[in-house]
């Protein structure tokens, strides 16, 4: 993974919100996912202390969203900070344009909805197998420039994930062999589940080659998730810290 865990004195870098109601301010985490927060501080994610020797934080107010940087200092961080006016980007998936080089010279077929029904059901049937470990439909257009959908089929077994699903496609269908077994995947969440540092959201994803990803989402790196991140099959898990070092 070729993460180092953070250490004194690290330069560090990080978005979250503000909180003025104590005497020393203190920024907490912003949620994962935008939907989490209404826009007030979650104060169920990650905090750190800010050291303002200099007043920087005055032109800011409480709940203010800013990005500091920064040095870690026995979970203190003695910062620059200046302001953010919108929610950090969630990261995008891009599986648009992975699946450019699996387009049909055809170009992509329209979406009519025929079988739908029936996809669904033998969909669930291959899920419930462990064949199919992710589905989704991404927007493309066809060749005529008309919006359409390709499913995207992670597969185990991309071979009787072919022999069940082509014949009921109406439309574009594009299945690709994962690198890893839903055993491995459960494992390592179990694994997780189990785990003595502290992360305070986890979930599952597609990466930008179309691999499973299990996204940690930690406070910042420590020895003990690093080395069981790598212990799991190679590329599966993916650590997000809040607090990201800057080399």
């Amino acid at each position: 993974m070729l993460q180092r865990p953070l250490q004194e004195n690290d330069r560090v870098a990080a978005v979250g919100q503000l909180d003025l109601s104590q005497t020393t301010p203190v920024l907490f985490a912003v949620p994962p996912h935008q939907g989490e927060s209404d826009g007030s501080i979650n104060r169920n994610y990650p905090s750190v202390t800010l050291e303002d020797p200099e007043s920087i934080l005055v032109p800011f107010s409480h709940e203010s969203l800013i990005v500091i940087d920064g040095d870690w200092a026995r979970k203190r961080i003695r910062l620059r900070a200046s302001k953010v006016t919108a929610w950090p980007a969630e990261p995008v998936t891009p599986l648009e344009a992975m699946l450019e080089s699996h387009m049909p010279d055809t170009g992509w077929l329209s979406a009519i909805g025929k079988n739908g029904e029936l996809v669904s059901e033998r969909m669930a049937e291959l899920f419930q197998e462990g064949v199919v470990l992710w589905r989704v439909d991404v927007p493309v257009r066809t060749r005529e420039d008309v919006p359409t959908l390709c499913t995207f089929v992670l597969a185990s077994d991309v071979n009787r994930a072919r022999e069940v699903l082509t014949p009921l496609h109406g439309h574009s269908l594009v299945i690709q062999q994962s690198s890893y077994s839903r055993t491995q995947i459960e494992q390592t969440e179990v694994s997780l589940s189990h785990a003595p540092w502290p992360f305070h959201a986890a979930g599952q994803g597609l990466g930008p080659t179309g691999e499973m990803e299990v996204r940690v989402y930690v406070p910042y790196l420590t020895s003990e998730s690093v080395q069981w991140a790598e212990s799991a099959p190679h590329g599966l898990v993916v650590l997000r810290p809040w607090l990201n070092r800057i080399t």
